[in-house]
């Protein structure tokens, strides 16, 4: 738990290793989606970089709990997929977490990194999760992060650079 949150870190950059992030984070997220999910994973050779690991973790975890819920959403016999995969391209660490789970609808993709938009229910999201994942990853690492859904399921992407943040 403590190499998840790096809570000896605080908010300092660090070496960062975006791979070990990975396993960690899928570790903590387990309970979420051991039933609804088979996880893969192809993790490449990503150098360490400078960033605030806990919160790159944080954005992870994120991603991959709303891809369990989706899946978990459509009420499946059997189980989906969760798909996460790491690279280098132009400089920067790429993550990439896909889900086989229902495609996101137009008019909700337009707002899913505003504060405080949800499509859960009352009293089971606040909403905030996309957003602190946008602020962390565009606003505090100077990356980019975006996503893509059809009906064959949805990726969300985010890269960080390699060369450090300014």
């Amino acid at each position: 738990m403590r190499s998840f949150s790096r809570v000896d870190q605080g908010t300092a950059l660090a070496e960062y290793d975006l791979n070990a992030g990975v396993n960690s984070t899928l570790l903590v997220a387990y309970n979420e989606y051991k039933y609804t999910a088979v996880v893969h994973k192809d993790l490449g050779n990503v150098p360490q970089f400078q960033a605030v690991g806990g919160q790159i973790n944080q954005v992870l975890l994120n991603l991959i709990v709303n891809a369990a819920q989706a899946i978990r959403s459509q009420n499946r016999d059997a189980p989906g997929v969760i798909f996460v995969k790491t690279f280098t391209e132009s400089g920067h660490a790429v993550c990439e977490v896909f889900n086989d789970g229902p495609a996101i609808p137009a008019d909700v993709a337009v707002h899913l990194f505003e504060p405080f938009f949800t499509t859960k229910p009352v009293g089971e999201g606040t909403g905030l999760g996309l957003s602190i994942s946008y602020d962390i990853i565009v606003n505090v690492h100077k990356g980019y992060i975006g996503f893509t859904s059809d009906d064959t399921g949805t990726v969300f992407r985010f890269e960080l650079p390699l060369d450090g943040v300014d």
